[in-house]
């Protein structure tokens, strides 16, 4: 935009200027021209006196005598034919032009050379004399150059001010733009605490305002609805603790076993829930986590429990570095909800693998695969889907961590038989 502002001003500038410099020039050569032919006429005048009352010797003592203004010379053909001329260059076509000067009267006639000669016949008794005063090109033309130069530098100048003016006050308006898509763009990666600084223009002005405006108001309709979502969670660990009395109020063991597994699967939820609602939308605008310390670290948490229900536990964990675009709670969280998939859905004894390794094109992958009898693949991956008991919740949270940094996850069968879990995490 703001060289599109400055283009349109050249152009416009370069139209105008143009539009007065050369007829300027033009007036310029026409006022020398005059101012020459002025002083060609006035010498000539001078002389109608002395040619037509004196003698050739005393035309040629006033000829030589003649004060003649730069690039002006005088001829005076005697009746005779002959011709007297001033000590300055005679043009030599001066005799010949000067034949029909009789017939035409008082005239002035174009040179060859292109300049002008101004013709006055003077009759006398014994015929016809003619004075002809010869006005060069240099003459005619005399400070043309010097004016065409300082008006074209002028030009010049006033068309490189014009520029610079132009480039000023498109500044002024698209930097304050520029700042304004900057702000945007932060805005859109989910930086809402980016606010644009008003600038410029009225209508950049009133721009600026109402997009820090709409950030705020972003911001506090994210704060409300998370508040919401955690306040509802919160109310409903009342009922659930409630319900978790009545289940273990229950005679029937194997009923009351299934009906506090279901609570605990919901707990789990809520807990995703709660902690999904209080995650910072732009947390890990700037964080870096290195993906095999968390994976190792995440692993040993969960192999704990592992050993208590008697789960074989491999991993194969790349010790080079793996940064990852996320923050590390976001990845731990990605893995327990992953993990914990395996001890909420296999039975005790099962064992599980887990990999971490760089993989091709920037990308890190991981690995989880566990031992048992698989889980039921379809819509596992919708929000609020639930297959073999499961909310759902979890492997949505795995789905939007990976795919933040540009991966993807991938449920498929496990080499024993089981489930593997495959997440892409990009490293860019």
């Amino acid at each position: 935009m703001r060289k599109r502002i400055v283009l349109l001003v050249a152009a416009t500038t370069s139209v105008v200027l143009l539009a007065f410099a050369l007829p300027l020039i033009a007036l310029v050569r026409d006022q020398a021209k005059s101012a020459a032919i002025e002083n060609g006429r006035t010498v000539a005048q001078a002389l109608v006196p002395v040619v037509s009352n004196g003698d050739s010797a005393q035309i040629s003592l006033v000829l030589n005598s003649l004060n003649e203004p730069e690039g002006i010379s005088t001829t005076v053909i005697l009746a005779n034919g002959s011709a007297i001329s001033t000590s300055t260059i005679s043009d030599p076509d001066i005799p010949a032009i000067a034949a029909n000067a009789a017939r035409d009267g008082a005239t002035t006639v174009a040179t060859p050379s292109g300049g002008q000669v101004i013709l006055i016949p003077v009759f006398i008794s014994s015929g016809v004399r003619i004075i002809a005063v010869n006005i060069s090109h240099d003459a005619l033309t005399e400070g043309l150059l010097r004016a065409s130069v300082v008006i074209g530098g002028l030009a010049l100048a006033l068309f490189l001010a014009s520029l610079f003016i132009a480039d000023r006050i498109a500044a002024s308006i698209t930097r304050p733009l520029t700042e304004l898509a900057k702000t945007a763009d932060a805005l859109a990666e989910g930086n809402l605490d980016a606010r644009a600084t008003p600038d410029g223009p009225p209508e950049v002005h009133d721009v600026g305002t109402a997009i820090n405006a709409l950030a705020k108001r972003i911001g506090e309709l994210l704060q409300a609805e998370r508040q919401s979502i955690a306040d509802l969670s919160h109310r409903l660990r009342t009922p659930l603790t409630a319900l978790r009395l009545d289940a273990e109020a229950l005679s029937d063991a194997p009923e009351r076993g299934r009906i506090e597994n279901d609570i605990d699967l919901l707990e789990r939820g809520l807990d995703d829930v709660i902690r999904a609602a209080n995650h910072p939308l732009n947390s890990d605008l700037i964080q870096l986590c290195d993906a095999g310390e968390i994976t190792q670290l995440r692993v040993q948490f969960w192999s704990a429990l592992a050993e208590d229900q008697d789960r074989p536990v491999t991993t194969d964990i790349s010790d080079d570095p793996m940064p990852l675009p996320i923050s590390a709670d976001d990845l731990a969280a990605c893995l327990d909800a992953a993990l914990g998939n395996i001890f909420a859905h296999t039975d005790e004894g099962v064992g599980f693998t887990v990999t971490a390794q760089p993989w091709i094109d920037n990308m890190v992958h991981i690995v989880i695969d566990d031992e048992g009898t698989g889980l039921n693949q379809t819509s596992l991956t919708e929000r609020g889907v639930s297959g073999s008991g499961s909310t759902g919740l979890g492997l949505d949270i795995m789905r939007r961590t990976t795919e933040s940094t540009g991966g993807g996850l991938r449920i498929g069968k496990s080499p024993t038989g089981g489930t593997r879990l495959e997440m892409t995490f990009g490293t860019n």
